[in-house]
Parts: C-alpha cells; sequence; structure tokens
C-alpha cells in the first residue's frame, strides 16, 4: 500500500482519470471545492492512497482540462464577441487565398519576400492578431460610448443586414456615376479595378478589414479619448462626427498608396487633383453611412453596407 497523501484543490479532470487509471480507493472526499475564477470545473479535497504522482494528474489530464477551459470560455463569450471572432477568421482565410490570386494586368508584377505558402500563413497569422486585437479593444471602446453592439437584441437583422445590403448597393452605383464623371476630369480613364475572383475576394476581406480598422477601432476610440477630456453628455452629437470626419480623411488617403503604386508616381503631388478629389469624396460618402450605422445598429450593420458597396463597385463594375 502506498503512503497515504493528501491533495487539496486538485482539478476534477485531473483527479478522476488519474485515479481510474491506478485503481485507486479514494479513503475520504472531504468536499468539493469552490470553482476557481478561471472557470475550471470544481477541483476535489481527496485522500488517496496509491502512487499516482502530481506530473501524471497534468499528464492524464491535461487534454480533459484544456477542453474545460476553451468551453466554459466560449460559454462566457457573448454573442457579439464570437461574431466578431469568426469574422476575423474570415478575414484571415480571405487574406491569404488573395496571395494566390491573379492580381490583374493593371497591378505591376513584383516578386514575393517569401515562398507563396509561407507568406499566405504569415499574413492570416498577422492579421488574427493585429485585428482581432484592435477590434476586441475598439468593440470594449463602443460599449463605453454607448455604440450599439455588434449584435445588440434593440437591433432587428433587417436594420443590421437587410437594409445596409440595399444602401450598400446604392452607394456602389453612386460610386460608378461619380467615377464616371471624374475619368473626364483628369483623364486617366475609369479607375482599375481586380479581376474576378479576386475582386469579390477583395471586397470581403476590406468590408472587415477597413472597418475593424477605421470605424471599430478609430471611430470607438477617439469618441472615447476625446469624450474622456470634456463631459460625457456635452456635444456628444458633434464630437462623434468630427471623429466621422476624421476617420474618413484616413481611410481615403489610405487608398492613395495603392493609387501611386498602380500609376508610378512617387509623390502625392503626382496625382491629379480630381482624381484626389474623387478619392476622397468616393470614400467620404462610403465613411459617413457605415459610421452611423455602426453607431446605432452595430458593426455587422457597418460591414454589410461596406461589403455590398464593394461587390457593386469592384465586382460588378469591374467585371463589365
Amino acid at each position: 500500500m502506498g503512503v497515504l497523501r493528501r491533495i487539496t484543490r486538485v482539478p476534477a479532470a485531473f483527479a478522476l482519470p488519474c485515479a481510474a487509471r491506478h485503481g485507486v480507493r479514494m479513503w475520504n472526499v472531504l468536499r468539493p471545492t469552490q470553482p476557481a475564477e478561471s472557470g475550471f470545473s470544481s477541483g476535489l479535497s481527496i485522500f488517496y492512497d496509491g502512487g499516482c504522482r502530481t506530473d501524471e494528474f497534468v499528464s492524464v489530464g491535461l487534454d480533459m482540462l484544456l477542453k474545460l477551459k476553451v468551453e466554459y470560455t466560449m460559454k462566457r463569450l457573448s454573442v457579439s464577441v464570437k461574431i466578431f471572432i469568426l469574422l476575423i477568421i474570415i478575414l484571415a482565410a480571405l487574406a491569404a487565398i488573395s496571395v494566390f490570386l491573379p492580381q490583374g494586368a493593371s497591378v505591376p508584377s513584383f516578386e514575393l519576400p517569401l515562398p507563396k505558402t509561407l507568406f499566405a500563413l504569415l499574413t492570416a497569422f498577422t492579421i488574427l492578431l493585429l485585428y482581432g486585437g484592435l477590434g476586441l479593444l475598439g468593440m470594449n471602446l463602443a460599449r463605453r460610448v454607448g455604440f450599439a453592439d455588434l449584435w445588440s437584441a434593440k437591433s432587428t437583422n433587417r436594420q443590421r443586414l437587410l437594409v445596409p445590403a440595399f444602401i450598400g448597393v446604392g452607394i456602389g452605383l453612386f460610386f460608378i456615376l461619380v467615377d464616371a464623371v471624374f475619368s473626364r476630369l483628369h483623364g486617366l480613364g475609369p479607375l482599375p479595378h481586380p479581376p474576378f475572383p479576386t475582386s469579390l475576394v477583395a471586397s470581403g476581406a476590406a468590408a472587415i478589414g477597413e472597418e475593424v480598422i477605421f470605424r471599430l477601432f478609430f471611430v470607438s476610440f477617439w469618441v472615447w479619448a476625446i469624450s474622456s477630456i470634456v463631459r460625457k453628455d456635452q456635444w456628444k452629437d458633434q464630437i462623434f462626427w468630427i471623429v466621422v470626419c476624421l476617420s474618413a480623411l484616413a481611410f481615403a488617403f489610405a487608398h492613395i498608396p495603392s493609387l501611386m503604386f498602380l500609376f508610378g508616381w512617387k509623390t502625392i503631388g503626382d496625382i491629379p487633383t480630381p482624381l484626389l478629389i474623387e478619392i476622397i469624396l468616393l470614400n467620404g460618402v462610403l465613411s459617413a453611412f457605415v459610421a452611423y450605422f455602426f453607431r446605432k445598429y452595430g458593426f455587422l450593420s457597418a460591414v454589410s453596407i461596406h461589403f455590398w458597396a464593394d461587390v457593386v463597385w469592384h465586382v460588378i463594375r469591374g467585371a463589365i
């Protein structure tokens, strides 16, 4: 018979498999311990007779503990957070897929610094960390300043998905009309679009990724930061729309480097003024609509507007 020993607060996931494997006789189960804050199932304060060492408890029960922790964590997460995590996974997958898709004749050829598979995996991993982290921070700040939650019970699917889809289609048609007018002013012709199916993948990735950065994080952070300085109830709407304007400018100028790359321009001064105005106008209109819906109906409505606008603008217009 082994030496009688006492193990306290051993998680049940550890104790029971080990006891069963070694035929350990439980001399006394004193009581279930209180659930730990980490969410593990209640432990057992036990006396047992046998040769089951602590490292064997860990070895045998590790897989069960991890499963319990994941299940508990997922149960504690809100529906909004779960949907956001799914969106980030989709974004990472789309970004990885785009590495293997044709970019079109308008994109100058260049060589990747790494093999495509490795580059795609690195891209996906970076997006999971960067966009996931900034997005979760943005969701937290958005709640603090009173924005609608991603899956708010106050919003209906019609408000967060259907109406934004129609608005997105309308914005896409507006883009086509504006581009037709401005293409004659700057003389460069219609703005280039990626080929299909790259255009569809890019539309999905942009709808999620750009909204995470420029709305979910940027708008939420600056509204929260400015509201922390002034009284929360003062100038709430004014603060929001000032931040939206800043977000729209940042969003517009974030598209400038890709244009410079496509057309071979070295400085921003090389960009024709009508084209610069077009870029600011297109992205400014989109920014205003998605920011309003993001605040009122949640982040998913912003993603929906952006996606359907890009489908009309890049996928349909690009195929014509």
